[in-house]
């Protein structure tokens, strides 16, 4: 995936209203292939709770990036991912 870190990314299809189907990111379309892992984070902190829907995903071209959707504001990003 490189150094991406935390770039916004445009969720432009989700199956089930759920899992990442397609997303731009970059200015290029990429399809999801396949969910390789799906978990929630949460976080607390002072002010609130901030909760992520994380995905591991592989597209049609066989390239992986894990996806997560801030759930607060409805934001989707590529994260770091560890290698």
């Amino acid at each position: 995936m490189g150094r991406a870190l935390n770039e916004a990314i445009e969720m432009r299809e989700r199956q089930y209203g759920y899992f990442p189907s397609e997303f731009r990111w970059r200015g290029q379309v990429w399809r999801v292939e396949h969910v390789e892992q799906c978990w929630t984070e949460s976080e607390r902190t002072w002010r609130h709770t901030v909760q992520r829907h994380c995905f591991r995903v592989r597209c049609d071209n066989g390239r992986r990036f894990q996806l997560y959707q801030n759930v607060q504001g409805n934001t989707w990003h590529v994260a770091p991912q560890a290698r």
